[in-house]
């Protein structure tokens, strides 16, 4: 079970916030169940139908603030928080894409709503577009092209650099920050 996995790597680390996609989880389920023995707030955003789903677990020390987000844009599955750690705020956003082939002009206007603030931001996420090289940068389709000029137009820094799927390898999750040295290191792992 990821819980259990999710609960030992809690205790075992410095961990404050994580960044959840693919919950799976529905609106039957109450927070406790995400909220590892209730040390962490949960904000989630739930598809209630067939897997899906994002979650943001803070830390409950962590004052935040949730962004709420225009009814016209609420079909895309996206959240997003501002915290406040150590007297400055920072934007957090979760994002999961469900395949490579859905359009994404609603994503990248919530993207764009997300990134109308003046606070550094964070937006992670299961993307699902395989076809970018982050190295060079390219892509060679046009849902590809779209996400990566989202990034190169907002000045986002993405900093996976690892596969995290294989078979064939591929970057489907992704960090992006809008200030580049404010996320130091990035680990592609199995939860």
């Amino acid at each position: 079970n990821k819980l259990i996995q999710l609960d030992l790597w809690s205790v075992k680390s410095s961990i404050d916030i994580f960044c959840l996609t693919e919950t799976k989880i529905d609106d039957s389920h109450t927070d406790a169940l995400l909220s590892l023995n209730n040390c962490f707030t949960v904000v989630r955003k739930d598809r209630n139908k067939h897997g899906g789903g994002v979650a943001i677990l803070l830390r409950r020390s962590i004052k935040h603030h949730i962004l709420s987000i225009p009814q016209h844009l609420q079909s895309v599955e996206a959240l997003a928080c501002d915290i406040i750690i150590l007297g400055s705020t920072y934007r957090i956003v979760v994002v999961y894409n469900r395949n490579h082939n859905t359009c994404l002009r609603d994503l990248i206007d919530t993207l764009n709503y997300m990134l109308l603030t003046p606070y550094p931001c964070i937006i992670t996420g299961d993307f699902n577009l395989p076809h970018i090289d982050w190295n060079v940068p390219s892509a060679c389709d046009s849902n590809c092209r779209n996400l990566l000029n989202f990034s190169i137009l907002n000045g986002l820094t993405q900093h996976v650099s690892a596969p995290t799927r294989f078979n064939p390898p591929n970057i489907l999750d992704l960090v992006f920050s809008s200030t580049s040295n404010l996320i130091s290191d990035v680990v592609v792992g199995d939860l």
